[in-house]
């Protein structure tokens, strides 16, 4: 085998290496990010998680009527007073 060829041989092996590498270090640096970014939702949920409990939440009030619920009552009082 040649030198050249000795050397294209050996050239090749470093830039798959230095590649490999660089693969590796890129996504060791988004699997920190991602840790981080996580962290970082994880704290504010517990904070919006907080500030919700401490708000003062009275299990013993009925819950809000919706436009449903509203929509619902009327029909079935309507239809009680109704003969059929």
């Amino acid at each position: 085998m040649s030198l050249r060829a000795r050397l294209l041989v050996g050239l090749t092996l470093l830039v798959l290496a230095a590649v490999g590498s660089a693969g590796w270090l890129v996504l060791e640096v988004a699997r920190v990010r991602l840790a981080t970014a996580q962290q970082l939702e994880a704290r504010q949920l517990a904070g919006q998680l907080v500030s919700l409990l401490s708000s003062g939440y009275d299990p013993t009030l009925p819950p809000e009527s919706t436009d449903d619920d509203i929509e619902r009552r009327d029909f079935f009082s309507e239809m009680k007073k109704r003969e059929f």
